[in-house]
């Protein structure tokens, strides 16, 4: 099997997207042969994908390792929106939401078992979501290189970090090799907190 690769449609311009507005921006082609579209923005059909995704408790991987329930399934995706948040999904050949990836500010917490030595500059938070069926297929490492790249060249000066539950082994792992450092366990929450070097 081929490894994935991405091919690029256009060009990010602006991190101000308008509220359900979607940019087509590449084409992922993964392992298995299916094609998906990076786009970035949610328009409203995907935004309810979303909030659908975060409210369905056989999804007891989403429901355990994450916040989404509450950030998306009983919150409102336009609150959410508000903070300054850029999303980037990625759409199966059906139109459907097979991942999600969003950056946004955020200062990076100081509170892990490892000291940052530098904290210095403007930080942005980022999240990491695949969805059943296309959980497992390989997806994410080339989809948050194309998304990270395509947000990075537009904040050139922003620093990134994100955190998770310590037993998300997959997560940790994917981190890695995404060139996140491990600083260990937050007091506030016990979660790992990670961030790109």
């Amino acid at each position: 099997m081929a490894m994935p690769d991405v091919e690029t449609l256009a060009e990010l311009t602006d991190l101000t997207i308008p509220l359900y507005a979607s940019i087509a921006l590449g084409k992922l082609r993964a392992k298995t042969g299916e094609f998906f579209t990076i786009v970035a923005g949610l328009t409203e059909d995907l935004a309810a994908q979303l909030k659908a995704r975060a409210l369905d408790q056989s999804d007891t991987e989403l429901q355990s390792k994450t916040s989404d329930h509450e950030r998306f399934g009983l919150n409102s995706y336009e609150e959410w929106y508000s903070q300054g948040r850029v999303p980037f999904a990625l759409v199966d050949g059906a139109q459907q939401l097979a991942a999600l990836i969003w950056f946004g500010p955020k200062p990076v917490p100081t509170d892990s078992e490892q000291t940052i030595t530098d904290i210095s500059g403007d930080w942005d938070t980022t999240a990491l979501r695949s969805y059943i069926p296309h959980r497992g297929k390989g997806l994410m490492r080339p989809f948050f290189n194309f998304a990270w790249n395509a947000y990075h060249r537009l904040a050139p000066e922003r620093r990134l970090w994100m955190q998770t539950n310590q037993d998300n082994v997959q997560v940790l792992a994917l981190t890695e090799k995404l060139g996140f450092v491990n600083y260990g366990r937050r007091a506030e929450n016990g979660r790992i907190l990670l961030v790109k070097s």
